[in-house]
């Protein structure tokens, strides 16, 4: 074990501190990743705002008997599976944010902004397809706003909060990376298509068909996640046990 404490206390991670290089190095990481987040929260609402008007669309008092009732249930686990993955990552990302660097405020806001307007030339493949779906506000944009604010811009501030004032305990910080790993790979697929969803809107002619760029970045998007959660759980469970010891 005393070849960890040396391993932290050589980077400066267990005083919040860490080595010249690595500092902008995870803030620079956690902004790449918020933007790509951004990205994929977009895609996770457009999917959810589809299924839920189809459904309540398609509804009727007959069909509780059936067992098509059941069809919201599945549509509804997998935003819950969605959200919570954003949830967990948005964490990982505000951790270190406030692990990575002294301007911590500085860097979430950054985080902010990146992944609620980093989405402003891109558009979705469901939009794409389905254009008559997002003809409101509602759903073409107030939803994926609310979506942003509450699963990665909220989670990254908490993280924050609880890096500074050491309001959380590391159990509960390393459950939030356990489940930001494993939805990374259960959404690792999601992840291939991060950076547009298959579409970049053309910024001369917004009517022509969006070009398809669709990239198998899925693998290597999970594995950057994969690190960030597994490194915030690390950090935290060594960082209990060598303020332990340190008594």
């Amino acid at each position: 074990m005393a070849s960890l404490w040396r391993v932290r206390l050589y980077y400066g991670l267990d005083s919040g501190r860490c080595a010249p290089w690595l500092c902008p190095a995870l803030c620079l990481l956690v902004l790449i990743v918020g933007w790509l987040l951004g990205h994929v929260a977009r895609w996770f609402a457009d999917g959810l705002a589809v299924n839920a008007q189809l459904y309540f669309h398609a509804f009727r008092i007959a069909n509780l008997r059936s067992p098509w009732v059941l069809a919201p249930l599945r549509f509804l686990s997998g935003g819950v599976l969605q959200y919570s993955a954003l949830a967990s990552w948005a964490y990982a990302c505000g951790y270190w944010c406030a692990r990575g660097g002294r301007r911590t405020n500085a860097w979430v806001g950054a985080f902010s902004i990146v992944a609620l307007f980093g989405t402003v030339f891109t558009t979705t493949s469901v939009r794409v397809a389905q254009p008559w779906f997002f003809e409101h506000v509602v759903a073409g944009a107030i939803h994926p706003m609310v979506v942003k604010v509450l699963f990665m811009i909220i989670p990254a501030w908490i993280a924050t909060r609880a890096v500074r004032y050491r309001s959380t305990s590391a159990v509960a910080i390393a459950i939030v990376a356990s489940i930001g790993i494993v939805l990374a790979w259960w959404h690792a697929s999601d992840l291939g298509h991060a950076l547009t969803f298959g579409c970049v809107v053309e910024i001369s002619s917004r009517s022509a068909p969006c070009a398809s760029v669709e990239m198998p970045w899925g693998i290597g998007i999970a594995l950057v996640l994969t690190a960030m959660s597994g490194l915030m759980a690390w950090d935290a469970v060594a960082g209990k046990l060598l303020g332990h010891r340190s008594h």
